[in-house]
């Protein structure tokens, strides 16, 4: 289990701070873990795990409401995943889950992708998730 490093929370609220600037979400904390960037479409899942961070994107309220009703699963997927998935040439390596990563380096990379792929889902434009969705399955077998 992650142990609560207060310098680690502050490197997330300053790299993800355009997420709350740029795009009006809200941050919403459960847990020392667990943080929640948040609009009414659209939410980002920040989760410190042991040595890692990771970040999820996913549909919310009535968007995820929408595409359950037309049939797409809705839920978070990890930023890089969902990168990968738009841009095949994106690739990225597997860390070990007892490996140290630079967790500063990790959230910057991960704000990069949020910024470069995830743009339209920030905004609440979920077109794209039933494809995101067949290629994470496509993954997953």
């Amino acid at each position: 289990m992650w142990k609560y490093d207060e310098q680690s929370v502050d490197k997330l609220r300053k790299v993800l701070s355009f997420l709350e600037n740029k795009y009006g979400f809200s941050l919403r904390i459960e847990e020392p873990r667990y943080y929640y960037y948040e609009t009414a479409e659209c939410e980002v899942l920040a989760l410190f795990e042991i040595h890692k961070v990771y970040v999820a994107v996913g549909p919310i309220g009535e968007t995820k409401a929408k595409l359950l009703r037309s049939g797409t699963r809705g839920g978070r997927i990890d930023v890089k995943i969902v990168s990968q998935c738009l841009d095949p040439n994106y690739t990225f390596e597997s860390v070990p889950w007892d490996a140290k990563v630079d967790i500063e380096k990790e959230l910057e990379e991960y704000a990069r992708l949020l910024k470069k792929y995830c743009n339209k889902m920030l905004r609440g434009d979920f077109s794209q998730w039933s494809s995101i969705r067949e290629c994470l399955e496509k993954r997953e077998n």
